[in-house]
């Protein structure tokens, strides 16, 4: 597979060009103020900045080629331009491509069902630097949260920048006379990456069957 890697200077650019190359993939690097010169790609994979979305968006219609992106921080103009390029080609966006992000939220989003009264507090940590608070997993671990609530639906989230995190989200349920803390923690960017992949690999897969 011919993948396209925008931010591969990046934390999670970086791994994914890594951890493809090494499963076989051919890869092209392109990072912000480059040249962009080659227009050729079967996937690409976006971990850059908000600003690169037209660069982003103009090499994936050049290629006809599905997105998998992972940015977050994007302003209402931005998404919607992501929106419209998925009319016309796969996109595959998430805030996290960590596996165990989804069956976290899911178990979260089951405890607010069930106790749709109760307090809900998301705490996000991630490293000193990260750009955009609260983090884009969190936003969308309150969102399903507060849906799962119903009229209760009040979820409060809390960011916190500090050291090196590559990232932590502790959901804590307040009840009453008791409390229910869950946390997802990722230890490496490499999970992000790895989930980025796969997705990139199942966009191909379907398109070349």
């Amino acid at each position: 597979m011919k993948l396209t890697v925008f931010g591969s200077n990046g934390r999670v650019g970086g791994s994914v060009v890594r951890l493809a190359e090494k499963k076989g993939h051919e890869v092209t690097k392109i990072d912000v103020g480059d040249n962009i010169t080659k227009f050729n790609a079967d996937v690409v994979i976006d971990f850059s900045v908000p600003q690169a979305t037209e660069a982003v968006i103009d090499y994936c219609v050049a290629c006809n080629c599905p997105l998998v992106t992972g940015v977050t921080g994007r302003n209402a103009e931005q998404q919607f331009e992501i929106d419209k390029l998925s009319e016309r080609l796969p996109v595959v966006q998430s805030a996290n491509f960590s596996e165990g992000i989804a069956l976290f939220t899911d178990v979260c989003a089951k405890i607010a069902a069930a106790h749709p009264e109760w307090d809900v507090d998301v705490v996000e940590m991630h490293r000193r630097g990260k750009l955009d608070a609260p983090s884009g997993t969190a936003k969308t671990i309150a969102a399903k949260i507060s849906q799962a609530k119903g009229a209760f639906g009040k979820v409060t989230i809390h960011s916190v920048r500090s050291g090196t995190n590559f990232g932590v989200h502790s959901v804590i349920f307040g009840g009453t006379g008791e409390n229910i803390t869950l946390t997802h923690r990722a230890e490496n960017v490499e999970v992000f990456a790895l989930g980025a992949i796969k997705q990139a690999e199942v966009l191909f897969t379907k398109r070349t069957e």
